[in-house]
């Protein structure tokens, strides 16, 4: 038991460093270009609805996503 025990527990700290290395690599992939093209999706209201819509959607979906990945991991490594 302990050993999945130290397995779950290591699997969760590094969730944040995950989340730190794809922050850092993102800011250095998009530099000055983000601001460019967010400005073209948002140029006109209809666009910004419309672009703020679909992202909405997309979180959402990778979210419950990664909420049932994880909870199957955890439950092969627990169960």
């Amino acid at each position: 038991m302990s050993v999945n025990l130290c397995a779950l527990v290591d699997r969760i700290c590094m969730i944040p460093v995950g989340l730190d290395i794809m922050s850092a690599v993102l800011k250095f992939a998009a530099r000055g270009k983000l601001r460019e093209i967010l400005t073209r999706f948002i140029a006109t209201l209809l666009k910004g609805v419309c672009s703020g819509m679909l992202g909405t959607k997309r979180v959402q979906s990778l979210s419950a996503t990664t909420v049932m990945i994880v909870g199957l991991s955890v439950q092969c490594a627990v169960g």
